[in-house]
């Protein structure tokens, strides 16, 4: 079995949509030492875009980075979602350079002036 198929991705994702470390910390459990960091990535995404705070926290306390690869990945987030990642090293305005991705404001702007 491979990626999302994986029972501690699946457990993952409810986690993140319950904002429930229980449920975390029962897929990290199952997963194995070498897939932890894509775990730690997959999981830091999905909670942003669930608002999952306390998972968020929860990661952090862990070591994982919060930051977001994509700024897409935190479109629909909450206020206090960019607050927590501003305050642990997002930078909203990073780009990403290999796939000349627009900064986060900027995709926001463009989706909100077309609204």
């Amino acid at each position: 079995m491979s990626g999302w198929a994986r029972p501690e991705w699946v457990i993952m994702l409810k986690a993140c949509k319950d904002d429930d470390t229980t449920l975390l910390d029962e897929a990290i459990s199952m997963t194995a030492k070498d897939d932890l960091k894509e775990f730690y990535n997959d999981a830091s995404r999905e909670a942003t875009q669930n608002s999952a705070i306390a998972i968020l926290n929860n990661l952090i306390e862990r070591g994982a980075d919060v930051t977001l690869r994509w700024p897409s990945d935190a479109k629909g987030a909450s206020k206090e979602t960019l607050e927590l990642l501003l305050a642990h090293g997002w930078d909203i305005n990073a780009r990403d350079s290999p796939h000349n991705r627009e900064p986060f404001m900027w995709e926001v702007a463009r989706e909100l002036r077309f609204r």
